[in-house]
């Protein structure tokens, strides 16, 4: 009999332990959303339910972030928390979002933490957003760092710092005439290299050195402040993929961080540095592609690169034509078209003779060029335009939807604003109207689930708009009617 009870006891301690994880958990309980009252003043309601956590009205009301809202009431901001309760009244200027909080009042700023409480009242003239536990803080033209619980761990007695990469800052302290000293500490305040007007410029630690430079020349120093490659240059860059570009009587090449030159200075120009083994070069205003032991790996021959790849593809532009390389500088679709876009799923939009059409990335045009305008695939989906109205193709170039809406934007959580006379709506990617177009301004893209709708104004000859109220994916509208 005891055996039994004192199991019966456990049990009970386990299901209350649960209910209460139920309740008290912010994963498990009812998430809070604005809902606009017809007096124009925002309350809290359950995203479900539409039922209200209480009765308290704001003049603005945002969305949770990190289990914090902001609320703004009588030109004053505050938070509310995950239970729709106001955890710090309305009393700032400026609130943000991301956390530790930053809150202003009266020009300066402070501290809250994600409970709502005031980590550090406002003090400071300026508070960047952390990096690796630190936050550069300015007072009275002085910078320093907080960590998160609002700890002064860096005095402020710079006149600049930067933000920590590494475990390191770069900081300055301003000389005669404009000068710069520049310096570098650690997170235990720690000066590795005191500030100094031997370095004018420095690098952010990449590959553990920095560039820097003096008015001997260009080089490249330790994190302790040692000179490892010697002040010989024009100009560096950082270190990448092992190599840094330096430049030499006007013309740029790479180095190993020996400093022994590995491709001799002789490229007008480089973008960046080394990224997946090539680096972007020029000579004689033509770019191409170079490896890691300067070989061409694409000739220089073409009049402009992209060396910002999406899904791994890049454009190249010769002669007023534009195509394709792939990560490895190989030419995948050779310049052929007038204009074109990204990839995204697989396809980008391209365009010969003012008709659009799409791509692979082998090439081959799934959707053939006969169209006034393409918009970039997402979802799987691709809007078209003929006639003046837009349709929905597939990524295989089937016809989904005929050209019937006025505009049509891409898809967000599996919807598409859409425009039909003059009324906006929402789509999916069946086609199917989910939310029939009825609203005279264009709403926001989905996101968490609800869109905003708009109220446009004209004033001045301008059109402005604002926010009024939420709508969810099944068309409900949080406001009340």
């Amino acid at each position: 009999m005891i055996i039994i009870k004192q199991v019966f006891y456990h049990l009970m301690k386990i299901i209350l332990i649960l209910i209460a994880f139920f309740i008290l958990s912010p994963t498990f309980s009812q998430t809070p959303v604005p809902y606009l009252k017809k007096n124009g003043k925002y309350i809290y309601v359950d995203s479900a339910s539409m039922i209200p956590f209480n009765q308290k009205e704001y003049d603005e009301a945002e969305f949770l972030k990190d289990g914090l809202a902001a609320v703004r009431l009588d030109k004053k901001w505050g938070y509310v928390d995950w239970k729709g309760k106001e955890s710090i009244k309305p009393q700032f200027d400026r609130v943000y979002v991301w956390f530790p909080g930053a809150v202003e009042l009266n020009n300066k700023w402070g501290l809250v933490d994600r409970e709502g409480k005031m980590i550090v009242p406002p003090k400071y003239d300026q508070i960047n957003i952390f990096n690796e536990g630190l936050a550069a803080v300015c007072l009275n033209n002085k910078w320093g760092f907080i960590d998160s619980p609002g700890n002064e761990v860096i005095p402020l007695e710079y006149d600049y710092a930067d933000e920590f990469h590494g475990g390191l800052a770069i900081v300055k302290i301003w000389g005669k005439w404009g000068s710069q000293k520049h310096g570098l500490i650690d997170k235990t305040c720690r000066e590795l290299i005191p500030p100094t007007l031997k370095y004018f410029f420095m690098t952010d630690l990449s590959e553990g050195l920095i560039g820097v430079a003096t008015l001997n020349g260009c080089g490249f120093i330790d994190s302790s402040g040692k000179e490892v490659i010697p002040m010989k240059y024009e100009s560096v860059g950082s270190f990448s993929d092992g190599l840094a570009n330096v430049m030499l009587k006007n013309k740029w090449g790479y180095i190993d961080k020996t400093g022994e030159i590995v491709i001799p200075p002789k490229y007008v120009d480089v973008i960046y540095g080394f990224s997946n083994g090539i680096a972007a070069v020029s000579v004689n205003d033509k770019w191409g592609f170079i490896d890691k032991r300067g070989a061409e790996v694409l000739p220089c021959i073409y009049d402009r690169i992209d060396n910002q790849f999406a899904e791994g593809y890049a454009m190249v532009e010769l002669d007023g034509k534009v195509g394709f390389i792939d990560k490895h500088a190989r030419l995948v679709i050779a310049p052929k078209y007038t204009e074109a876009g990204d990839f995204s799923d697989g396809l980008a939009a391209v365009s010969l003779n003012n008709k659009w059409g799409f791509t692979d990335t082998a090439g081959k045009e799934l959707v053939p060029l006969i169209y006034d305008t393409v918009k970039t695939c997402s979802d799987g989906r691709a809007w078209f335009k003929a006639d003046g109205k837009f349709g929905l193709l597939d990524n295989t170039g089937h016809q989904v939807l005929p050209a019937k809406y006025d505009y049509a934007y891409v898809f967000r959580e599996g919807l598409a604003r859409v425009m039909h006379d003059g009324k906006w709506g929402f789509i999916d990617i069946s086609g199917k109207e989910i939310i029939t177009p009825q609203y005279e301004s264009r709403p926001w893209d989905f996101a968490r689930g609800f869109s905003w709708i708009q109220n446009k104004t004209v004033m001045d000859g301008r059109s402005i708009f604002k926010r009024q109220y939420l709508i969810d994916k099944a068309g409900r509208e949080y406001r009340e009617n």
